[in-house]
């Protein structure tokens, strides 16, 4: 039982509500979270719920038959098991319900915690109460835990006085880190050297003089006093540090990391530790020195160590922390299961609110931010900074007249501040004047180029280009259709030269500089997007490097400790993850305008920047995807940053171990990822490629020729993956890193079956020269290795032939007519890849004017810069009328001659499937010569080896379809099969016909529930057994619920199915939801993967339905009067069924045979009713639903119902009711409903119930 929480005020309710432990020396709950966004995982990958329970005593504790519960009337809701707690640890029990106490594993409790507030309390055995929160803890924040409050004491502080000494020798052995000394040098912490650049600020006292060259260890101390040692429960050393260092309280050691086993006066770090990791604070456990602190004097001793006597730079910062815990509870804003609380805060101030929402504005404005936490100041900023507690009051509106990014933030003592609300307000025309001074922001970017030079800032909007007139009248579009992604953050940690994510590399390019960031999205009209808190840093090879571009990709890295652990966001819409750990925002390197690494000549600069399209990687992915592959999603939105224009980026997904388990399925950390090659893991190991290499290139690669070889390879290998891969790569011409870079491959190495598997990543290189062939590609450790061994095996070949059939051919993703194979907009069927290649360059077309205002000019020394006209167009041109209408017949060939297509044609279907009438003739043609053979059942005519399958049939004729089949047919000519021609022809059928994807005061489920709901419906002449076929709302997971057994739909009838997950509530509830933010819901033929029917739908509004115009119709509209079983278009006539019944509720199916309209006789049905029974039908003027007492039977016609007939039932169940309607206009849109019943002993059967409309 779940306690509601009273309306306290929110400080009385605090110092009543804490945990009362009655027990001293016992165990306590010292924390919990009731919200876990990402904190904590438990160890099936979940954020499940925690509570922290802590042995306050003096000895170990036995928890065995201690209790938690979340009801103070069941105290023994969840018992601990055997364990073994000591004085002073901490355990964290999962409240996740999984309800698992197995003594040594991971425990979880029975219940879940109410984020709403509720009670919680740890018992002990024989029901006294240990700690309790009552009436029940407040409502909890995201990420934030609730608990004890500590209190913590700073030992030692960054910049403490010091002593070091540089030994020559050992004879101090370990006196020096307890005892007194002498002689030493003095100063305050850090203790260091630089003989370059970069820790000079951190320097207090420079051992550069006496240790650089001499020793890899300094001696480092640090005094300090403690009043009382006895009140601390855990210690925490704090170090920046370069290289490793051990250290001592007292003599006795807390902590040591990079330090070898045994140490020596002149022992040297055990690695080099990059300086970017260097510079920020690393803790360490030293909860094992509280022994050994005392009142009064204190020694901090440390052995700090260098990676040699000869490095270049050395650094030693500690700080040391003791804390303990207090009496009073609160919000604890840093959570820490498993160690000592931190401080705590009575709660956290509200969000500020602002009175106009973000977006684009086209004129000045009043706005005015507010909070809704009695006594808090709103603090604001309007340079992108975070406000603290010096910005300035909020006191009066503010005065917008240009593009801005206001930050507000509530502040009240003792309460935490509230999260930083911001919005950006971008006027068109500031952006399009945007100059090359920025105030507050540097000329120079900081450090030199790659070529040696200092690079300067870059912030202009070239006026050469926004003033332009074949530009200036389309900037207001070009700005406006795009939405926007508007990054904030002090300026210091965006572009200061040291520190700045943007500006300073690191030493490391594998561990790129990150800060906080707000991101902040929003559409041009409509949507006011997210805004988040994150991490950021400069993403990629090229960009971490400094200086080939100016304008550098970004990564985005949603973690707890910048706020939400995930961004969710449907941003890339249906059919992609809502959810997402990062996000890339790429500004392309290769072939974009700001391109300039050291190493390009002039001749290659001049041809990137005359190529420029910005396009090429994200076509790449995009015709992944249409293949059928898993591939990244992306979108283009116009960034900003501390409100200045950066330029056009394309936001998208990264194929990590997040990624892979959300596409692919199963847990992140089981999943291999390969980046680049083959020892760049990024994820897992790699173990499973390295095997998998090994097996390709066994016996020089004569293994995987042979059957067994090649099954060996299928077993770990997705090997129609590996052809589409290949086939994409092949066909764009990869040329300039790839394939030694610039791939990903991943697979579950926990999940049975599970294959390795290709991704497109950063193809920049490709769609250059026509002609390009590389298909000889044969890089060891990369995918091309696996084609190149796996292309000596025939059957590997035919597979490859198959696949390129079926993207080459019958309008597949890489088709060119070869008739008509030039660009047409007016026909782009007649070149597919044309064809998506413009739609693509259309969607930024405008927006690349901006890019060259922005970015045109980055690199030229002189004359005009480049752009949209003069430029992109010409290259885009170029690849739509000359690179992609030659491309496909030249790379075919290509792949001919490397004996991986047929030269005998394959088979061509005189409709290459789609949706076609029962007993459709399907008729097909082939080479003169060879015979065609083909089958129905789904199996190849060919079989391994090459002989031809006894399931197979050779075409004489038309072949007549029945029902829904895969039709597959090859051509042999007696010496070679052709590549198969494959196609799904699909009987016309039921249909999705509507959906209400969010129903708020719609219709009731059978358990009285608003469910979501969809409606399916038989537009056909012929009744249809639906038993058996599968509905989903993802087509890449078909077999998601199967409707049940004895489902007919009779011509014209509908089925209602509940999408609730919840499939006990009736036969017809899925086991899926339907998300209203859009998405799809599909049909599947009972074999799982012949797609029958299938809904796209975007964002849904409360109780507006989504449906067809007409019952199985084509145009999808929206109904704010949704239509449950009743006709898709207002006012329609016709006839529907409208009761709300399951169908096996309605034991007689009743319909309509022929029109019901005036002048003609039409005919009702009952089917399925007890055999000669008499079967009255009643018609009346409005529905019901009235339970029929002591019966079965729902009467679902008004009580003032009349009995339009009294037939009798065949022995089939059947009866016959002919009606013919007099040609009286006035009787058009006559509605009325008839149901009709059956009594059969002692049982009353009934049918659905139908809603007449009379037509004209």
């Amino acid at each position: 039982m779940r306690r509601s929480l009273l309306p306290f005020v929110c400080a009385l309710f605090l110092l009543t509500v804490f945990p009362v432990p009655v027990l001293p020396g016992q165990a306590v709950i010292t924390e919990f979270m009731a919200r876990n966004g990402g904190t904590l995982d438990d160890e099936d990958g979940d954020s499940s719920d925690w509570i922290e329970v802590r042995n306050t005593g003096a000895a170990a504790l036995n928890l065995a038959f201690w209790t938690l519960t979340d009801d103070a009337s069941l105290p023994m809701k969840w018992t601990f098991p055997l364990w073994t707690l000591q004085p002073g640890d901490h355990l964290v029990v999962f409240a996740s319900g999984k309800d698992r106490a197995s003594p040594g594993s991971e425990l979880h409790t029975n219940f879940k915690l109410s984020a709403d507030g509720e009670y919680l309390g740890l018992y002990a055995p024989g029901g006294g109460v240990a700690t309790e929160f009552a009436p029940a803890f407040p409502p909890q924040h995201i990420d934030v835990a609730y608990g004890l409050e500590g209190v913590t004491s700073v030992l030692v502080v960054e910049g403490a006085g010091c002593e070091a000494f540089i030994p020559s020798n050992g004879s101090l052995g370990s006196s020096w880190q307890s005892g007194p000394v002498s002689g030493w040098l003095t100063g305050t912490t850090g203790v260091g050297y630089e003989q370059g650049t970069g820790y000079q600020s951190l320097i207090g006292l420079d051992v550069g003089p006496s240790m650089y060259t001499n020793n890899s260890s300094a001696y480092i101390r640090v005094s300090f006093n403690v009043t009382d040692p006895s009140i601390f429960e855990g210690m925490t050393l704090r170090m920046k540090y370069d290289d490793g260092f051990a250290a001592f309280v007292n003599g006795t050691p807390i902590a040591s990391s990079n330090a070898p086993g045994t140490l020596a006066y002149n022992s040297p770090s055990t690695t080099n530790r990059p300086d970017t990791q260097a510079v920020i604070f690393e803790d360490h456990d030293a909860t094992a020195g509280l022994p050994a602190l005392v009142v009064g004097a204190n020694v901090l001793a440390i052995q700090g160590l260098n990676a040699s006597s000869s490095n270049v730079d050395f650094l030693i910062v500690p700080e040391l922390v003791a804390g303990g815990y207090g009496t009073q509870t609160g919000f604890l804003v840093e959570p820490t299961p498993g160690s000592v609380n931190t401080a705590s805060v009575v709660d956290f101030v509200a969000d500020v609110t602002s009175t106009v929402p973000r977006g684009f504005k086209s004129s000045s404005f009043i706005v005015d931010l507010a909070c809704a936490t009695p006594g808090a100041v709103v603090r604001y900023t309007t340079d992108g900074s975070v406000p603290d507690e010096t910005s300035p009051i909020h006191s009066s509106s503010i005065s917008v007249t240009g593009s801005m990014v206001l930050r507000g933030r509530g502040f009240l003592p003792g309460w935490g501040p509230s999260r930083t609300m911001s919005h950006t307000y971008v006027f068109p025309q500031d952006v399009f004047a945007q100059s090359a001074q920025i105030p507050g922001l540097p000329t120079i970017w900081g450090g030199t180029g790659s070529n040696g030079l200092s690079i300067a800032a870059d912030y202009e909007m070239d006026p050469t280009v926004t003033t332009n007139p074949a530009y200036a009248g389309r900037l207001q579009a070009a700005l406006t259709n795009h939405p926007v992604v508007s990054l904030a953050m002090n300026a210091d940690q965006w572009l200061d030269p040291a520190t700045g994510v943007y500006i300073s590399p690191t030493n490391d390019p594998a561990v790129p500089r990150e800060s906080l960031t707000s991101v902040e999205y929003f559409e041009p009209v409509g949507n006011e997007g997210f805004h988040i808190d994150a991490g950021i840093r400069v993403s990629g090879n090229n960009s971490t490097r400094r200086w080939g571009s100016k304008k550098l990709s970004l990564r985005l890295l949603f973690k707890g400790a910048y706020g939400a652990g995930k961004l969710d966001y449907p941003l890339f819409g249906i059919g992609a993850e809502n959810r997402f750990d990062t996000l890339t925002l790429d500004a392309y390197f290769a072939f974009t305008w700001n391109y300039a690494p050291y190493y390009a000549t002039q001749t290659t600069l001049l041809y990137r920047w005359q190529s420029s399209q910005y396009l090429r990687d994200h076509f790449s992915a995009v015709m992944h995807a249409d293949m059928g592959s898993v591939a990244t999603h992306g979108k283009w939105t116009h960034l900003f940053i501390n409100g200045v224009y950066w330029g056009l980026y394309n936001i998208h997904e990264r194929p990590d171990e997040d990624f892979m388990a959300d596409y692919e399925g199963g847990d992140p950390d089981d999943w291999d990822v390969i980046r680049h090659n083959q020892n760049n893991v990024q994820s897992g190991n790699n173990a499973g490629w390295l095997s998998l290499m090994n097996l390709v290139n066994q016996s020089s690669g004569t293994y995987v020729q042979s059957q067994a070889g090649y099954d060996a390879v299928k077993q770990i290998l997705d090997v129609e993956n590996l052809c589409d891969y290949m086939i994409l790569n092949l066909f764009t011409g990869f040329s300039q890193d790839w394939p030694s870079s610039n791939w990903y491959s991943a697979h579950d190495r926990v999940t049975p079956g599970a294959k390795w598997k290709m991704y497109s990543w950063d193809a920049e290189h490709i769609i250059k020269d026509v002609n390009w062939d590389s298909t000889g590609v044969s890089t060891n450790g990369s995918p091309a290795r696996l084609y190149h061994r796996l292309r000596q095996n025939e059957e590997f070949k035919v597979l490859f032939g198959d696949r390129l059939h079926r993207f080459f051919f019958n309008g597949g993703p890489l088709y060119v007519n070869p008739q008509n194979p030039g660009w047409d907009p007016q026909n782009p069927q007649n070149n597919r890849p044309s064809a998506l290649y413009s739609q693509l360059a259309d969607e930024i077309e405008d927006a690349m004017i901006l890019e060259s205002a922005r970015w045109g000019d980055a690199f030229v020394t002189s004359g005009p810069p480049y752009t949209l006209n003069d430029h992109w167009t010409v290259e885009r041109d170029r690849i739509l009328n000359q690179y992609m209408p030659q491309r496909a017949a030249i790379v075919l060939n290509q792949f001919r001659s490397r004996d991986l297509y047929p030269n005998l044609d394959a088979p061509v279907f005189a409709q290459h499937g789609g949706a076609v009438p029962a007993g459709y003739a399907l008729t097909m043609s082939g080479p003169s010569g060879a015979t065609i053979w083909f089958s129905v059942d789904g199996t190849d005519p060919r079989l391994e080896g090459g002989a031809t399958s006894s399931s197979a049939t050779a075409y004489s004729g038309p072949v007549m379809l029945a029902s829904s089949v895969t039709v597959k047919a090859r051509a042999y000519d007696g010496s070679e099969w052709s590549a198969l021609n494959e196609a799904a022809f699909v009987i016309e059928a039921a249909s999705v016909n509507e959906i209400l994807a969010k129903n708020v005061n719609g219709i009731l489920d059978e358990v009285g529930e608003h469910e979501d709901w969809f409606e399916l419906v038989n537009a056909t002449a012929s009744a249809m057994d639906l038993s058996g076929f599968w509905l989903t709302d993802d087509v890449a997971a078909p077999q998601k619920w199967a409707i049940p057994s004895g489902t007919i739909l009779l011509p014209g009838d509908t089925l209602l199915v509940w999408a609730d997950n919840e499939p006990t509530d009736g036969p017809y509830h899925a086991t899926f939801r339907i998300d209203d933010a859009g998405e799809q819901i599909a049909i599947f033929q009972p074999d799982g993967v012949t797609l029958q029917d299938v809904v796209t739908f975007g964002p849904q509004q409360p109780d507006v339905s989504t449906g067809r115009l007409f019952d199985g119709g084509a145009q999808l509209v929206t109904f704010p009067t949704p239509t449950p079983d009743l006709l898709n278009a207002s006012g329609a006539c016709g006839v529907r069924r409208y009761d709300m019944l399951a169908s096996e509720a309605s034991t007689i199916a009743l319909d309509v045979v022929g029109s019901p309209g005036i002048g003609q006789t039409f005919t009702f049905r009952t089917l399925f009713g007890p055999p000669q029974s008499v079967t009255p039908l009643l018609v009346a003027s409005a529905p019901a639903m009235i339970p029929v007492p002591f019966t079965a039977v729902t009467l679902l016609v008004d009580l003032t119902f009349l009995e339009l007939a009294q037939p009798t039932s065949d022995v089939f169940g059947t009866t016959l009711v002919p009606v013919t309607l007099p040609s009286d206009p006035a009787l058009v849109g006559l509605t009325f409903y008839l149901q009709s019943y059956a009594i059969q002993g002692a049982t009353v059967a009934a049918s659905n119930a139908l809603e007449v409309r009379i037509c004209p």
